[in-house]
Protein backbone atom coordinates (compact mmCIF):
# COMPACT_ATOMS: atom_id res chain seq x y z
CA UNK A 1 0.00 0.00 0.00
CA UNK A 2 2.98 2.13 0.42
CA UNK A 3 4.34 2.35 -2.43
CA UNK A 4 0.83 2.75 -4.04
CA UNK A 5 0.07 6.11 -2.03
CA UNK A 6 3.66 7.14 -3.02
CA UNK A 7 3.22 6.81 -6.83
CA UNK A 8 -0.25 8.30 -6.28
CA UNK A 9 1.24 11.16 -4.54
CA UNK A 10 3.48 11.99 -7.31
CA UNK A 11 1.27 11.43 -10.42
CA UNK A 12 -1.10 13.23 -8.84
CA UNK A 13 -0.07 16.59 -6.88
CA UNK A 14 3.39 16.05 -8.57
CA UNK A 15 1.47 16.20 -11.80
CA UNK A 16 -0.58 18.93 -11.50
CA UNK A 17 1.82 20.57 -9.20
CA UNK A 18 4.26 20.11 -11.92
CA UNK A 19 1.47 21.80 -14.13
CA UNK A 20 0.45 24.90 -11.80
CA UNK A 21 4.48 25.42 -11.67
CA UNK A 22 4.83 26.15 -15.42
CA UNK A 23 2.24 28.67 -15.24
CA UNK A 24 3.52 30.14 -12.31
CA UNK A 25 6.74 31.07 -13.88
CA UNK A 26 5.39 31.56 -17.10
CA UNK A 27 4.00 34.63 -15.40
CA UNK A 28 0.24 35.58 -15.62
CA UNK A 29 1.52 38.78 -18.49
CA UNK A 30 4.36 36.46 -20.45
CA UNK A 31 0.96 35.82 -23.37
CA UNK A 32 -1.85 37.65 -24.54
CA UNK A 33 -4.90 37.16 -23.00
CA UNK A 34 -6.59 35.94 -25.79
CA UNK A 35 -3.76 33.66 -26.49
CA UNK A 36 -3.48 32.28 -22.97
CA UNK A 37 -7.37 31.53 -22.89
CA UNK A 38 -7.83 30.03 -26.29
CA UNK A 39 -4.24 27.65 -25.55
CA UNK A 40 -6.10 26.37 -21.61
CA UNK A 41 -9.88 25.81 -23.53
CA UNK A 42 -7.59 23.98 -26.02
CA UNK A 43 -6.49 21.99 -23.48
CA UNK A 44 -9.63 21.14 -21.55
CA UNK A 45 -11.57 20.54 -24.83
CA UNK A 46 -9.25 17.87 -25.50
CA UNK A 47 -8.92 16.27 -22.60
CA UNK A 48 -12.79 16.34 -22.39
CA UNK A 49 -13.24 14.99 -26.15
CA UNK A 50 -10.19 12.76 -26.34
CA UNK A 51 -9.92 11.18 -22.89
CA UNK A 52 -12.62 11.47 -20.36
CA UNK A 53 -16.47 10.80 -22.79
CA UNK A 54 -14.80 8.10 -24.58
CA UNK A 55 -13.79 6.71 -21.13
CA UNK A 56 -17.10 7.39 -19.95
CA UNK A 57 -18.77 5.80 -22.44
CA UNK A 58 -16.94 2.39 -22.23
CA UNK A 59 -17.39 2.47 -18.47
CA UNK A 60 -21.56 2.71 -18.43
CA UNK A 61 -24.67 3.94 -19.75
CA UNK A 62 -25.37 6.64 -22.34
CA UNK A 63 -27.89 8.20 -19.99
CA UNK A 64 -25.12 8.21 -16.98
CA UNK A 65 -22.64 10.40 -19.24
CA UNK A 66 -25.41 13.03 -20.55
CA UNK A 67 -26.55 13.12 -16.98
CA UNK A 68 -22.52 13.72 -15.78
CA UNK A 69 -22.11 16.13 -19.19
CA UNK A 70 -24.88 18.32 -17.88
CA UNK A 71 -24.28 18.21 -14.36
CA UNK A 72 -21.24 19.27 -15.17
CA UNK A 73 -22.08 22.19 -16.81
CA UNK A 74 -24.62 23.30 -14.61
CA UNK A 75 -21.98 23.78 -11.70
CA UNK A 76 -19.92 25.64 -13.91
CA UNK A 77 -22.63 27.43 -14.69
CA UNK A 78 -23.50 28.45 -10.75
CA UNK A 79 -20.14 28.99 -9.71
CA UNK A 80 -19.49 31.64 -12.46
CA UNK A 81 -22.74 33.41 -11.53
CA UNK A 82 -21.49 33.39 -7.85
CA UNK A 83 -18.22 34.51 -8.80
CA UNK A 84 -18.91 37.18 -11.02
CA UNK A 85 -21.29 38.42 -8.46
CA UNK A 86 -19.11 38.51 -5.61
CA UNK A 87 -15.56 39.89 -7.91
CA UNK A 88 -16.64 41.36 -10.73
CA UNK A 89 -17.18 39.97 -14.52
CA UNK A 90 -14.39 39.52 -15.75
CA UNK A 91 -12.10 38.40 -12.98
CA UNK A 92 -15.27 36.67 -11.89
CA UNK A 93 -15.32 34.73 -15.06
CA UNK A 94 -11.49 33.55 -15.15
CA UNK A 95 -11.61 32.19 -11.10
CA UNK A 96 -14.46 30.65 -11.94
CA UNK A 97 -12.87 28.94 -15.25
CA UNK A 98 -10.07 27.86 -13.11
CA UNK A 99 -11.99 26.74 -10.53
CA UNK A 100 -14.12 24.31 -11.74
CA UNK A 101 -11.01 23.21 -13.77
CA UNK A 102 -9.90 22.43 -10.48
CA UNK A 103 -12.88 20.51 -9.61
CA UNK A 104 -12.76 18.75 -12.43
CA UNK A 105 -9.65 17.29 -12.14
CA UNK A 106 -10.32 16.67 -8.79
CA UNK A 107 -13.14 14.22 -10.12
CA UNK A 108 -10.90 12.53 -12.59
CA UNK A 109 -8.07 11.84 -10.11
CA UNK A 110 -10.38 9.86 -7.76
CA UNK A 111 -10.58 6.82 -10.36
CA UNK A 112 -7.36 7.65 -11.54
CA UNK A 113 -6.21 6.34 -7.98
CA UNK A 114 -8.02 3.36 -8.43
CA UNK A 115 -5.75 2.35 -11.30
CA UNK A 116 -2.90 2.90 -9.63
CA UNK A 117 -3.95 1.54 -6.75
CA UNK A 118 -5.12 -1.65 -8.17
CA UNK A 119 -1.63 -2.03 -10.43
CA UNK A 120 1.01 -4.14 -9.34
CA UNK A 121 4.99 -4.34 -10.07
CA UNK A 122 6.76 -2.51 -13.07
CA UNK A 123 2.87 -1.84 -14.38
CA UNK A 124 2.20 0.75 -11.10
CA UNK A 125 5.36 2.53 -12.06
CA UNK A 126 3.97 2.89 -16.02
CA UNK A 127 0.70 3.73 -15.43
CA UNK A 128 1.49 6.70 -12.50
CA UNK A 129 4.46 8.42 -14.87
CA UNK A 130 1.64 8.36 -17.83
CA UNK A 131 -1.23 9.73 -15.50
CA UNK A 132 1.51 11.82 -14.39
CA UNK A 133 2.36 13.77 -17.41
CA UNK A 134 -1.12 13.96 -18.33
CA UNK A 135 -2.50 15.89 -15.45
CA UNK A 136 0.48 18.78 -16.04
CA UNK A 137 -1.36 20.30 -18.68
CA UNK A 138 -4.28 19.81 -16.70
CA UNK A 139 -2.74 21.81 -13.99
CA UNK A 140 -1.68 24.29 -16.05
CA UNK A 141 -5.18 24.61 -18.09
CA UNK A 142 -6.64 24.99 -14.06
CA UNK A 143 -3.59 27.76 -13.33
CA UNK A 144 -3.71 30.22 -16.17
CA UNK A 145 -7.48 31.10 -15.37
CA UNK A 146 -6.92 31.60 -11.57
CA UNK A 147 -3.45 33.69 -12.05
CA UNK A 148 -5.58 36.09 -14.60
CA UNK A 149 -8.04 36.23 -12.05
CA UNK A 150 -6.54 38.26 -9.65
CA UNK A 151 -5.26 34.88 -7.31
CA UNK A 152 -1.71 34.86 -5.83
CA UNK A 153 1.36 32.76 -7.19
CA UNK A 154 1.92 30.98 -3.94
CA UNK A 155 -1.97 30.04 -3.44
CA UNK A 156 -2.27 29.36 -7.00
CA UNK A 157 0.69 26.48 -6.74
CA UNK A 158 -1.07 25.06 -3.61
CA UNK A 159 -4.11 24.73 -5.41
CA UNK A 160 -2.44 22.79 -8.16
CA UNK A 161 -1.16 20.58 -5.53
CA UNK A 162 -3.78 19.77 -3.41
CA UNK A 163 -5.42 18.90 -6.47
CA UNK A 164 -3.66 15.90 -6.74
CA UNK A 165 -4.99 14.40 -3.37
CA UNK A 166 -8.26 12.48 -4.92
CA UNK A 167 -5.21 10.16 -6.45
CA UNK A 168 -3.88 9.78 -3.49
CA UNK A 169 -7.42 8.71 -1.66
CA UNK A 170 -8.28 6.68 -5.00
CA UNK A 171 -5.07 4.35 -4.49
CA UNK A 172 -6.12 3.45 -1.15
CA UNK A 173 -9.59 2.88 -1.91
CA UNK A 174 -7.83 0.32 -5.01
CA UNK A 175 -5.61 -0.96 -2.74
CA UNK A 176 -8.53 -2.33 -0.38
CA UNK A 177 -11.90 -2.64 -2.78
CA UNK A 178 -10.34 -2.85 -6.19
CA UNK A 179 -11.80 -1.49 -9.01
CA UNK A 180 -14.23 1.05 -8.53
CA UNK A 181 -17.67 0.75 -9.23
CA UNK A 182 -18.34 1.13 -13.54
CA UNK A 183 -21.19 3.52 -13.07
CA UNK A 184 -19.63 5.56 -10.15
CA UNK A 185 -16.77 5.81 -12.72
CA UNK A 186 -18.77 7.00 -15.53
CA UNK A 187 -20.15 9.23 -13.74
CA UNK A 188 -17.47 11.23 -12.17
CA UNK A 189 -15.77 11.12 -15.82
CA UNK A 190 -18.55 12.83 -17.58
CA UNK A 191 -18.87 14.97 -14.37
CA UNK A 192 -15.33 16.01 -15.35
CA UNK A 193 -15.87 16.13 -18.86
CA UNK A 194 -18.97 18.24 -18.58
CA UNK A 195 -17.12 21.13 -16.12
CA UNK A 196 -14.29 21.10 -18.56
CA UNK A 197 -16.86 22.00 -21.64
CA UNK A 198 -18.87 24.68 -20.25
CA UNK A 199 -15.33 26.19 -18.06
CA UNK A 200 -13.57 26.26 -22.14
CA UNK A 201 -16.58 27.77 -23.15
CA UNK A 202 -17.00 30.07 -21.12
CA UNK A 203 -13.15 31.51 -21.24
CA UNK A 204 -14.19 31.60 -25.29
CA UNK A 205 -17.09 33.80 -25.08
CA UNK A 206 -14.71 36.58 -22.78
CA UNK A 207 -15.37 39.65 -24.52
CA UNK A 208 -11.54 40.38 -24.52
CA UNK A 209 -11.47 37.16 -26.82
CA UNK A 210 -10.72 38.52 -30.04
CA UNK A 211 -11.22 35.93 -33.27
CA UNK A 212 -8.37 35.48 -35.83
CA UNK A 213 -5.70 32.60 -37.03
CA UNK A 214 -3.39 33.54 -34.34
CA UNK A 215 -5.91 32.64 -31.63
CA UNK A 216 -7.24 29.53 -33.67
CA UNK A 217 -3.61 28.29 -33.38
CA UNK A 218 -3.08 28.82 -29.49
CA UNK A 219 -6.61 26.88 -29.37
CA UNK A 220 -5.10 24.01 -31.82
CA UNK A 221 -2.11 23.67 -29.57
CA UNK A 222 -3.87 23.07 -26.81
CA UNK A 223 -6.02 20.43 -28.49
CA UNK A 224 -2.34 18.83 -29.73
CA UNK A 225 -1.01 18.59 -26.60
CA UNK A 226 -4.03 16.98 -24.79
CA UNK A 227 -4.48 14.79 -27.52
CA UNK A 228 -1.04 13.44 -26.91
CA UNK A 229 -1.21 12.96 -23.81
CA UNK A 230 -4.43 11.37 -24.07
CA UNK A 231 -3.21 8.48 -26.65
CA UNK A 232 -0.81 7.64 -24.28
CA UNK A 233 -2.38 8.04 -20.83
CA UNK A 234 -4.91 5.23 -22.85
CA UNK A 235 -2.44 2.96 -22.42
CA UNK A 236 -2.28 3.12 -18.82
CA UNK A 237 -5.75 1.54 -18.50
Amino acid sequence: MEQGILLAALAGMGGTGLGGLIAVLWGKKSLSIQGLLYFTAGIMLGMAFFDLLPEAVAHGALWVVALGLLGGGLLVWIAEKAEAGQNGEKQGRMVSAGLMMLAALMLHNLPEGFVIGAAVGAHAWERAGLIALHNVPGGMAMAFPLLQGGFARSKVLLLSVICGLPLVVGSVLGTLAGAMPEGLLSLCLSLAAGSMVFAAGFELSQPETKKGKLCLLWLLLGLALAFALSVGHAHAH
